[in-house]
């Protein structure tokens, strides 16, 4: 009886429950939005291996008075990002945005679904978990592998399910030491300097090197994720200076919070805390 039906729920329609049950990426869940071509709407597509981008110009009922403007990014990381018109919007309307898996648990709303004014260049950013990459998880529930890299305080999530199908969510932290050969120093000695520390956005590194040497130094986020790479060569005695923007691989300024700082001179590792402010 329900075959041809827009929704699987054809009697009780709730934007809610439709991001929750469908697999989707919806900036702007609606059941009344529409898209009149001989008002312009439509929807455009671009990108290219750093994004795909969806724009998007509706209405609510093909009333012109209500046009709705909305995007959405996808990146490579995973990271989403909702964009909200040039214009004061006005949504009269039950509406929601967010992301969903479709299982009615892996969900995420937005905080401004059915908001009925939100302001110009409103932007929404979803950011992927972190789940360590050296670790792996058992049907049954085993958390286990033998961590590569350098983890500080990743919090985990961890759903458990009985036979009855009652659930509990616990979050616990996951640390892991850095793995390195040779002598490894957690706090800046007379080896290396880093100033000003705390910084709004320009770190300056100097240090010493006793002979020629292969150095490394590579930036991490405290979710063991590298960052950048700052240089990678052999570096001949004597003192070097090398200067950080608090940016990505991609020029990208980063969000403030703690980084660190891992400085390989040939066996030797330095791991020295950045804090962007």
């Amino acid at each position: 009886m329900f075959d041809g039906q827009t929704y699987p729920w054809p009697y009780q329609y709730d934007e809610q429950m439709m991001l929750r049950k469908t697999r989707s990426v919806a900036p702007f869940s609606n059941n009344f939005m529409g898209i009149n071509p001989d008002m312009e709407d439509g929807i455009w597509y671009e990108g290219d291996e750093n994004y795909a981008a969806f724009r998007w110009k509706t209405n609510m009922e093909n009333i012109s008075l209500t046009d709705i403007n909305f995007a959405v990014f996808i990146y490579p990381t995973g990271k989403i990002e909702f964009y909200y018109g040039d214009d004061e919007m006005f949504v009269d309307y039950f509406w929601a945005a967010g992301i969903s898996d479709g299982d009615g648990m892996n969900y995420k709303y937005a905080d401004i679904s059915n908001k009925k004014q939100f302001p110009t260049n409103t932007i929404i950013e979803f950011t992927p978990d972190v789940f360590p990459d050296d670790m792996t998880i058992t049907e049954d529930g085993l958390f286990k592998g033998i961590p590569q890299h350098y983890y500080y305080d990743v919090n985990i999530e961890f759903l458990v399910t009985d036979y009855e199908n009652i659930a509990v969510r616990k979050t616990l932290p996951f640390y892991c030491g850095f793995e390195a050969t040779g002598d490894t120093k957690n706090e800046p000695g007379p080896l290396l300097q880093i100033y000003p520390n705390p910084s709004n956005g320009s770190f300056n590194l100097e240090f010493e090197l006793n002979n020629n040497s292969f150095v490394s130094i590579n930036i991490y986020n405290t979710n063991g994720q590298k960052v950048t790479s700052l240089i990678e060569t052999r570096l001949n005695k004597g003192t070097h200076n090398i200067s950080w923007e608090a940016g990505d691989d991609r020029g990208n300024k980063l969000q403030g919070g703690i980084y660190y700082c891992v400085l390989k001179i040939g066996g030797d590792t330095i791991i020295s805390k950045l804090v962007l402010l």
